[in-house]
């Protein structure tokens, strides 16, 4: 039982509602969602990143009609694309630019982490079921396994 509350008070700390506005502020940053060039929606991921508030507000409103402006053909369809747009423009919208990167480059990095502690614990459920005659029978534990080498160790 102990295992159960360890594992929802971690959902917990990792889905609070300011990681949630984070996630949505992420949202903002994709041209093709509904919520694109949106900065009530960015707000919060610039606040966590330290983005100068005003200039980014400026930045996100001129990038805007800029992208109008370009062909279809042009305009970012994802993220990926809306970065390569930027990249032609980063002096002009450098904290556009940051916040971009941020989430392009750093963001899949940091999440690596408590990913591999949830497939860890797929695994670790796969065989507690597999192996258990009943599923009381074994304690679930799920160890957070930062280096992938150390989960072989377990095994």
């Amino acid at each position: 039982m102990l295992s159960w509350t360890v594992l929802l008070s971690e959902i917990e700390r990792r889905f609070t509602e300011s990681h949630c506005n984070v996630l949505i502020g992420i949202h903002a940053l994709n041209p093709t969602s509904d919520k694109s060039a949106d900065f009530t929606a960015l707000k919060p991921f610039a606040n966590a990143y330290s983005a100068n508030e005003t200039d980014l507000s400026h930045e996100l409103h001129q990038a805007k009609r800029l992208v109008e402006r370009l062909d279809s053909v042009e305009k970012p369809k994802s993220m990926l694309a809306s970065i390569s747009c930027l990249e032609r423009y980063k002096e002009a919208f450098p904290e556009l630019y940051r916040i971009n990167g941020v989430t392009a480059i750093a963001l899949p990095v940091s999440t690596s982490a408590c990913e591999r502690s949830f497939s860890c614990l797929r695994h670790i459920k796969t065989w507690r079921f597999s192996v258990a005659p009943t599923p009381s029978a074994l304690p679930l534990r799920c160890p957070y396994v930062k280096n992938p080498s150390a989960a072989h160790a377990t095994n």
